[in-house]
């Protein structure tokens, strides 16, 4: 009859429309497995999500302590939960909730490091360095010939070089490349390159011959190093050995490596080995001296490599790694270091050969847990070293996926009186949640709102203008994770709880425009400021009409000529006509704003009809950003004298 105990250590990543949850696994002897709620939109059970494909909830995933649930929506918070069921089918109560949203808005950082060499008669081979975050699934690579700019070819990879093929010989060639993740979302492309494909019966240079040639003997195998060869266009190094004296050698491609082993020798046998640099076009450079070197029993060589030193680890904040290092073990027979790691230090669940590097990311790992590490070296005998002292680390997302917020009311550059509501919509798009949101005026924070609904004001009260000055304001809302990562939305808004009008050019109410001009082509609109205390400074205008053919190429504020077409015909509906210079009219200044047409294909006289037409104009400029729309029509012909 006794239920198993709540599931803890509920943690969750998000991605695009994927979300993976992970649990510390129950100590009941007699558990079944786990039940797996989920619900968008509203956090507590009932938790009655639909929208996964792998059903409805709740979901009996067994007694994995893992489970990924794909196909939901990208634009909403998701909340799960997780209850325990034994073999008797009694159920445990909820585990501590969880959240994310399965989205990712941000573009990856942009590669650096580009380079380009040349590798055969029509080949360009291409490395750059890898971006840090986790979801990159791969890369663009955009590059041009010179001579044909608009002709941009476009290459993908999932790896960090490609080999561009089929090219002209002597043509200059330019080459970027972006990184993309898992959403869809690319990143700016990197510094350009420019590289001459040189042809190989052109090619007269050799590669330089390879430095601090070393071999260090194994049981019936030697293993080898060398320093890499700057040339440019190197693609691999030549091995050749042989007997001692024996001038019946052997020779090896080993790709552009720095480091090979050559198996299958006899113990006790005398060898000889040189290296040389192989490029492109298939020359060889210079070989190394010949290095002489006996392959022996490891039954000879017992003796373990000393203990790998400053052993380091560090979150690099991208939620599932750890960046390890450590120093290189100074014995020349070391050949390859083991990592080691688990949750309790001492005890060592997982291991990995990490071959002769001393720099390593293990992934995979839980944000929010605590993990141990250490790292062993090996010879080329097998012999083990001690265990270096263990280090930990805690992988966490640090701010690579911040939450995000959106203010909802009031709406930008509303104007404002009395107490409104001022309400945000926040979340942590990570394995963090919400730690607040923090509502700024004029930069200054007024109030701080723990939890959902993010509101302005104790229980949701709502902003009261009345206190603040009259005019514009500026509203930020800074959402802020549980890792004390930030994200704002900003808004500008107007205070009006005087009477005297919000600091705003527009059309009068009721007022009509007038159609005048000796071809009835100019339209009158009657403007005004309607404030009595601000001046207001336009910039740019707006405008829309629905009159078929008319172009307008003039137009005056206040009888000054405000902005002109310098082409033909001129502008279109819904254009934003910026003002030669910017325009201020003193409180309740009211003035006229003229509007000349034309009509295209252009006519001696103008076949145009702008009294039936319906026109909206947006003002554009300070204190309120936008005045406007304001929609208006033309209430028939003024007689003129021209």
């Amino acid at each position: 009859m006794t239920p198993p105990a709540a599931p803890t250590g509920l943690h969750v990543t998000v991605g695009c429309g994927v979300a993976t949850v992970s649990w510390t696994a129950n100590s009941e002897t007699d558990l079944a497995g786990y039940f797996l709620s989920y619900d968008k939109g509203s956090g507590s059970p009932p938790y009655g999500g639909t929208d996964a494909e792998q059903g409805p909830s709740p979901i009996f995933v067994g007694s994995t302590t893992s489970y990924t649930l794909t196909g939901l929506d990208q634009a909403r918070d998701y909340f799960f939960n997780l209850q325990a069921v034994d073999a008797a089918d009694n159920l445990s109560f909820f585990g501590s909730e969880v959240q994310g949203t399965p989205t990712d808005a941000a573009a990856p950082s942009t590669p650096t490091n580009l380079a380009g060499q040349v590798v055969g008669s029509d080949e360009i081979q291409l490395t750059w360095d890898s971006v840090p975050e986790w979801d990159v699934g791969w890369y663009k690579v955009y590059w041009y010939r010179e001579d044909t700019p608009l002709d941009v070819r476009v290459d993908s990879t999932s790896v960090t070089s490609l080999v561009l093929g089929g090219l002209v010989g002597d043509a200059i060639y330019h080459c970027s490349v972006s990184a993309s993740d898992n959403c869809g979302n690319e990143s700016q492309t990197s510094s350009e390159i420019t590289i001459t494909m040189v042809p190989c019966d052109q090619d007269t240079e050799f590669p330089d011959i390879p430095s601090t040639f070393a071999v260090t003997p194994g049981d019936e195998f030697v293993r080898l190093t060398w320093s890499s060869v700057p040339s440019g266009d190197v693609v691999g190094y030549q091995v050749y050995f042989q007997e001692e004296a024996n001038p019946d050698g052997s020779t090896l491609l080993v790709g552009n490596v720095e480091t090979y082993n050559v198996y299958g020798l006899e113990n006790g046998t005398p060898y000889e080995f040189q290296v040389a640099a192989l490029d492109g076009c298939g020359h060889v450079g210079g070989y190394t001296g010949l290095v002489e070197v006996t392959p022996q029993h490891c039954a000879d060589n017992a003796a373990p490599p000393a203990t790998p030193q400053n052993f380091s680890a560090t979150d690099v904040g991208i939620g599932d790694r750890i960046d390890l290092a450590w120093t290189r073990s100074s014995e020349g027979d070391v050949i390859g270091y083991r990592i080691h790691r688990g949750t309790t230090a001492g005890y060592w669940d997982h291991s990995a050969d990490v071959g002769d590097d001393i720099f390593f990311a293990t992934t995979g790992l839980i944000a929010g847990t605590t993990y141990y590490f250490t790292v062993t070296a090996y010879d080329v005998c097998g012999n083990m070293s001690a265990t270096a002292s263990p280090v930990s680390a805690t992988p966490t997302w640090g701010c690579v996926c911040a939450p995000t917020a959106e203010i909802l009311t009031p709406a930008q550059h509303a104007v404002l009186e009395g107490t409104v509501p001022w309400m945000v919509q926040a979340g942590a798009c990570s394995t963090s949640s919400m730690a607040r949101v923090e509502f700024q005026i004029d930069g200054e924070v007024r109030y701080v709102d723990y939890s959902r609904p993010y509101e302005f004001g104790d229980f949701g009260g709502g902003w009261t203008t009345t206190v603040e000055t009259e005019g514009p304001h500026r509203l930020v809302a800074v959402a802020v994770d549980a890792n004390s990562c930030r994200t704002a939305d900003t808004i500008d808004v107007y205070v009006d709880n005087s009477g005297v009008g919000i600091s705003c050019i527009g059309v009068e109410q009721d007022a009509e425009a007038a159609v005048e001009g000796a071809y009835d082509n100019e339209l009158v609109v009657p403007l005004v400021n309607f404030s009595s205390v601000d001046t207001y400074e336009v910039d740019r205008i707006v405008l829309h009409w629905d009159v078929e053919g008319a172009y307008p190429f003039t137009l005056q504020l206040d009888d000054l000529i405000a902005w002109s077409s310098d082409s033909w015909p001129g502008a279109v509906s819904g254009d934003t006509l910026w003002l030669s210079d910017p325009r201020a009219f003193p409180p309740e200044h009211a003035f006229e704003m003229r509007i000349g047409f034309w009509d295209y294909p252009p006519s001696p006289a103008p076949d145009l009809d702008l009294a039936s037409g319906i026109y909206v104009a947006t003002f554009l400029g300070g204190p309120i950003v936008e005045c406007g729309p304001y929609s208006f029509t033309a209430g028939g012909c003024r007689p003129g004298v021209t």
